[in-house]
């Protein structure tokens, strides 16, 4: 509830004085949506009290209620007026109402009391009282200085029609197109309640083979220039008066098509040179590979390339990059991990140790794939397996592990760890 107090310069009217008088509220009654949620930008209203109270009074009280919209800021010289915007809740059907619960007039009298003159105060209160009622206030010389009249009056409302617009919610707007496709996509969005018209735009050399405006375009099809990236832009209005209208909009990327993965041996044996390749693109106009330091690489800035390692027979690994270029961008890059020569002799170290388990981690050649079996005899059962190895251990007796990695140029030497249970649970034994 918002209490404002007023001085009103308030015309005589010919009333009979029976503490009745006839109130209202005038004010726009056909109105439109405040959809920036300020009081500067968007519509606001100016609703005033306006009634045929009691000849003569200058002061009036006025308690004031708002439904479905926000108070904007009075005139600080008028208090007369009212000033509201109408929220827009998106189409619903709530009520939006100013209304007037309360009001108070007064006027002073002069008049005789004894041998002086006396400054009466008389005043009606309308809205209190479920009767009308008078009261008299008596001074020490018996005269009566103030008068209130209590008189019944119903809330005073006005109602009136509030036009209104929905939100956008998107329902395909990609935000990312890749260089040089040119197959039309379409972009879409649901509609919008009490939209009449919707109207798109379109990046700068752009193609739609579907309409931009329109009463029920809410989708268009386009075909993307070869490069440009840009902005897709809706806006939704509507035509009853208010011109109120919504927008969304998606900024459009164009990077350029990942690289497909690298295609080439997970291993290059000493001294020999191995092929690794991406499949071409006619767009890009460079590929830049990088190697570990020392490797030898023949075919910079094509798709395809040839590594010559360094000789060595348990010299690791390491990874190949490789990514495109259109003379402009970079593709993300692509890598592969690759092993050189036979796969280095495996290691592990103990992660954790608790009561009943152990965790190990297997150290293995990069490029190459670490394998585990239960046995190793010529009709083992050899499957893949993580790098990081947990390990119940038995309430007696051993349990046998063997690891070992393979790739391209051979396999590492196998490793074999025995776990032990109690008395030495969890105790490791290499051979």
């Amino acid at each position: 509830m918002k209490k404002i107090t007023f001085i009103l310069t308030i015309l005589a009217f010919s009333l009979s004085n029976n503490l009745k008088a006839d109130w209202g509220i005038s004010g726009a009654t056909n109105t439109c949506a405040n959809l920036s949620g300020d009081c500067i930008n968007q519509p606001t209203y100016t609703y005033s009290l306006i009634g045929n109270p009691i000849p003569g009074t200058t002061i009036l009280t006025v308690d004031w209620h708002l439904l479905g919209g926000l108070e904007c800021s009075n005139d600080l010289f008028d208090y007369s007026i009212y000033k509201v915007k109408w929220d827009n809740d998106e189409c619903s059907s709530n009520t939006h109402k100013v209304s007037v619960s309360s009001i108070t007039i007064y006027k002073t009298n002069y008049i005789s009391c004894g041998s002086g003159t006396l400054y009466q105060t008389e005043k009606w209160i309308y809205g209190y009282t479920s009767s009308n009622s008078t009261d008299n206030h008596y001074n020490s010389s018996g005269c009566i200085d103030f008068i209130t009249h209590y008189v019944n009056m119903n809330e005073i409302s006005l109602s009136p029609t509030v036009a209104k617009i929905g939100s956008i919610s998107s329902l395909n707007m990609p935000t990312s197109i890749y260089k040089y496709n040119q197959t039309p996509i379409t972009y879409s969005i649901y509609g919008v309640c009490s939209a009449s018209n919707y109207t798109w735009t379109i990046p700068s050399g752009w193609s739609a083979t579907t309409s931009l405006s329109g009463p029920t375009c809410t989708s268009i099809t386009v075909i993307p220039s070869l490069t440009g990236a840009g902005t897709i832009n809706v806006v939704a209005c509507n035509n009853n008066g208010c011109n109120l209208c919504v927008s969304k909009s998606v900024s459009v990327a164009r990077p350029l098509l990942p690289l497909s993965p690298i295609v080439g041996p997970d291993a290059i044996c000493s001294y020999k040179s191995m092929k690794y390749t991406v499949p071409a693109n006619s767009y890009f106009t460079n590929y830049v590979w990088t190697v570990p330091s020392g490797w030898i690489i023949n075919g910079q800035g094509s798709n395809t390339i040839y590594i010559t390692p360094p000789s060595s027979t348990y010299s690791g690994g390491g990874t190949i990059t490789v990514k495109g270029s259109d003379g402009i961008d970079f593709t993300p890059q692509q890598q592969k991990i690759v092993g050189i020569g036979i796969p280095t002799p495996i290691t592990y170290t103990v992660v954790t140790s608790a009561n009943i388990e152990n965790t190990y981690s297997i150290n293995y050649m990069l490029g190459s794939t670490l394998y585990k079996s239960n046995s190793n005899t010529t009709n083992s059962v050899w499957s893949t397996t993580n790098a990081v190895f947990h390990y119940f251990w038995p309430m007696s007796g051993t349990d046998e592990f063997y690891f070992k990695s393979v790739n391209t140029c051979g396999a590492s030497p196998v490793k074999k760890i025995i776990m032990h249970g109690n008395p030495c649970p969890g105790c490791p034994v290499e051979y």
